[in-house]
């Protein structure tokens, strides 16, 4: 018995060192959620970017791969992004970016995060494990200050004590998942030139209707599901890894503009494999959700523009393979 928690606990350690490629595709609403795939698809080597449509009885549904922060060389996005826009009478994300419940939206996600009343990280994490945490709690809380005046668009800068007090209320996973984001070398890597928010925000100056295939519970879910049992496994091994490289975001985004799905195979695709729970978990068993959203979308009358992780439209599994497996007619733009 104890052989086999050592191996379950050994299996668990794996998946979380192979995290570091996993994790900035998780979390759209503080940070990075960038880019995670699979396998490429011959057929769609006709298109030129990382942008599908599917034409209903009575309107179309373009369907676009999303990196949700970006440099300043991203823009202005393809035309191409721009167009598919123009023409949407409805804008879908993975979850409403609707920036007047954008406050609310921060705030369930905390609340979905908390310890119980009284418990601080101090209290249930192991000793040896707050020991190697505490000295990197102050550059956290800083570092998600940050993150949360950029993501609610405000220049006022938040008090680095009040988000660490906040911090050492929250559960070891989010603690943990927090580490990776804000670590990662992105300083030139901005929330409100994603796309994602980029065409919120243009949501919401146009009128158009917004709407999101989950929520942010749902995606809370996902977080703390990926963390496992042992929470001081995963805060370990949060601490003991690198942060991503700034090149290696780079390279991401220029395979992305280009539309080189090989490229994005190449670079992510070795991870993902490593770690095929992660993947059904985070991807594909999402995808499976999305799938019928969108063929519900295809019998409307109005046009709808829907906005997702790039990784979720490629290779096997991916919300595309699933819908052309199912007979809807997709063609890459």
């Amino acid at each position: 018995m104890i052989q086999r928690q050592n191996q379950d606990k050994s299996s668990r350690g794996r998946e979380h060192r192979s995290l570091r490629y996993t994790i900035p595709i998780l979390f759209p609403i503080l940070t990075i959620w960038l880019i995670g795939c699979s396998s490429s698809s011959q057929s769609d080597d006709e298109g030129r970017y990382p942008l599908w449509k599917i034409e209903g009885k009575q309107n179309t549904v373009w369907i676009l791969g999303s990196v949700h922060m970006l440099p300043e060389r991203a823009h202005p996005l393809p035309k191409e992004f721009e167009e598919a826009y123009t023409k949407a009478d409805r804008v879908v994300f993975e979850v409403n970016l609707d920036t007047k419940n954008m406050e609310g939206m921060m705030m369930g996600m905390m609340s979905e995060a908390m310890l119980p009343m009284g418990e601080t990280l101090e209290d249930v994490l192991k000793p040896e494990t707050w020991e190697l945490l505490e000295p990197r709690l102050d550059a956290l809380a800083e570092s998600v200050g940050e993150a949360i005046s950029q993501q609610m668009g405000s220049n006022l800068p938040i008090n680095g004590g009040m988000v660490k007090t906040m911090l050492m209320q929250m559960e070891p996973w989010f603690v943990g998942v927090m580490l990776q984001q804000t670590e990662a070398d992105m300083k030139d890597y901005k929330a409100e030139l994603g796309v994602d928010l980029y065409y919120a925000n243009k949501a919401k100056e146009d009128g158009k209707e917004t709407s999101g295939l989950e929520t942010i519970e749902d995606q809370m879910g996902f977080l703390k599901e990926m963390a496992g049992e042992d929470t001081d496994l995963f805060i370990r091994t949060m601490l003991e890894q690198v942060a991503p490289e700034a090149d290696m975001f780079d390279n991401l985004v220029d395979a992305w503009l280009k539309g080189d799905l090989e490229g994005l195979e190449h670079q992510l695709n070795d991870s993902m494999k490593e770690t095929p729970g992660m993947r059904d978990l985070l991807l594909v068993q999402r995808n499976k959700k999305w799938v019928p959203q969108i063929e519900d979308f295809l019998n409307d009358e109005e046009d709808y523009l829907v906005i997702v992780g790039a990784g979720h439209l490629v290779g096997d599994d991916s919300v595309i393979d699933l819908l052309r497996k199912r007979g809807v007619k997709v063609k890459r733009i």
